[in-house]
């Protein structure tokens, strides 16, 4: 899941002269999304982190990190749930 760069989206939108709320709105997404991203890193969706990128004309990895996922845990807690059902 990708992770924001709180700092990077913050300068990517002043720079194009808009307010989170007008921001939000050109990205899809709720002016409170913009404003935790903008505060701190925080975990999103692949979908939002794309349309977060695309309002503000940017590359994705320069607005987000992308973490890997640990498939091993993953699967183990699928087996854990079935085991239990």
């Amino acid at each position: 899941m990708p992770t924001s760069i709180p700092n990077v989206i913050k300068t990517a939108r002043i720079k194009r002269g808009l307010s989170m709320r007008s921001f939000a709105t050109k990205a899809g997404v709720n002016c409170s999304t913009v404003s935790l991203l903008e505060k701190s890193p925080k975990t999103v969706y692949p979908s939002t982190a794309y349309k977060i990128c695309k309002a503000l004309e940017i590359a994705f990895d320069e607005a987000f990190i992308v973490s890997e996922v640990d498939t091993d845990s993953d699967e183990q807690e699928a087996r854990n749930e079935q085991q239990s059902s």
